[in-house]
């Protein structure tokens, strides 16, 4: 069965909505969440002005998934990690080559 790894940058606050969501789904069994920091650098294009860039705590959360499931995946990290602000993060889709055990 075909896997692919996602990663998702999310804000901090919708992580746990995010993995719960997951959880219950039965998308992912396995989840991984760290803290990271952010530049937000998309919202410089808005202002026209220059600015600091600081830097934006987000969360990112890692898994594995069903290749079979990965439209519903989108679909329901879109759902629970939008904000309708800019910034709201990014998912990423890997192929999974070999497993370690």
């Amino acid at each position: 069965m075909p896997m692919q790894r996602f990663i998702t940058v999310v804000r901090p606050q919708r992580a746990e909505a995010l993995c719960r969501a997951l959880l219950e789904a039965g998308l992912a069994t396995e989840l991984e969440v760290v803290e990271v920091m952010g530049s937000n650098r998309g919202v410089e294009k808005l202002i026209a002005a220059p600015f600091a860039i600081e830097a934006v705590p987000m969360a990112k959360v890692s898994g594995v998934i069903d290749t079979a499931d990965r439209e519903a995946f989108i679909e329901l990290a879109l759902i629970r990690s939008r904000t309708g602000r800019i910034g709201d993060g990014k998912i990423f889709l890997l192929p999974v080559t070999e497993v370690q055990l």
